[in-house]
């Protein structure tokens, strides 16, 4: 078995499986950084490995914690220092998890993610023999190293800007790709009501903070459209009535039937929902007896946005 567990779903998974795992079996772990709710998100036991980065240089610019190494020294857990590290592996007796996953809360709630899980008794054989190979009798910590480590001062790097979510905020005055498309209003199909409902609130916190800066929408939409749009496009819905409804920036697909799908959209909260102005429409060259979907010239992308920027 091969299974990639990504995001958001990565430390649940090997949480459960520490869970799963008897007292009596060894789970062996190699990851480079530890952070302070490490205990918490890999709940490892006496008798369990841990080799990771626990130099004074990582326990100073806050990379890896000194009180969560203290935490599984106490607990019983044979705790290795390996400055050189940079790889993530935890090793159950039947299965394996590598990927690209420090244990921090970082790691759990913000970053994006990849862990692939599998039960192929030569990869696990091998990412054991990884970990043993790393957990050298002369780097185990002590009760001495551990106490040492405790008065490290920590002084953590200031933390990078979150990057710029403006595109979200407010119309851009240029966009990547601007599709003007054709639309007809149906009832959502019950799976596809279903899954926008449990995953609303799923994509919101992983997009936008919680949301707070563009409305998220869920729209259902068949496949035969999935290869005109497609994420970090923008696109303009028109009716074929003159009804012009809001640019907005596509930010995810999920498939839920072969023919189905939801198209996850930010739409900028300045402007009205929509403009009826069929002469516009005339103007923009926009004429969906020959065709369904269109790219906007670069020269007719600036008015029809402006139209989203007045108010009215």
């Amino acid at each position: 078995m091969i299974k990639l567990h990504s995001d958001k779903s990565v430390w649940p998974t090997i949480k459960e499986q520490i869970k799963k795992t008897k007292k009596s079996q060894q789970i062996f772990a190699a990851i480079a950084y530890v952070g302070a709710d490490a205990t918490k998100i890999m709940p490892l036991r006496r008798g369990d490995v841990l080799v990771c980065n626990a130099s004074d240089a990582a326990i100073k610019q806050g990379s890896t914690s000194a009180i969560a190494l203290k935490s599984y020294f106490n607990r019983g857990v044979k705790v290795f220092n390996e400055p050189r590290l940079h790889g993530k592996v935890v090793v159950f007796p039947k299965r394996t998890f590598v990927g690209s996953a420090n244990v921090s809360s970082r790691s759990r709630d913000s970053l994006f993610e990849a862990v692939v899980e599998t039960t192929d008794p030569i990869v696990v054989g091998s990412s054991q023999r990884f970990v043993e190979h790393h957990a050298q009798a002369i780097s185990r910590l002590n009760h001495e190293e551990i106490r040492r480590m405790q008065r490290i001062p920590v002084k953590r790097p200031e933390p990078l800007p979150p990057p710029p979510l403006l595109p979200l905020l407010q119309l851009p005055k240029q966009v990547p790709v601007l599709k003007i498309l054709q639309v007809e209003f149906f009832p959502y199909s019950y799976a596809v009501e279903n899954q926008i409902s449990e995953q609303r609130k799923s994509i919101r916190a992983d997009f936008f903070d919680g949301g707070n800066r563009a409305d998220i929408q869920g729209e259902e939409w068949s496949s035969d459209w999935w290869s005109v749009v497609q994420p970090d496009m923008w696109y303009v819905a028109v009716t074929k009535f003159g009804r012009i409804y809001k640019p907005r920036r596509v930010i995810k697909l999920s498939k839920v039937t072969k023919t189905l799908g939801i198209v996850w959209l930010a739409v900028p909260k300045a402007g009205k929902n929509f403009i009826k102005d069929q002469a516009f429409l005339s103007r923009l060259g926009i004429d969906f007896e020959k065709f369904d979907h269109l790219v906007l010239k670069n020269e007719k992308t600036k008015p029809l946005l402006n139209l989203f920027r007045e108010e009215r």
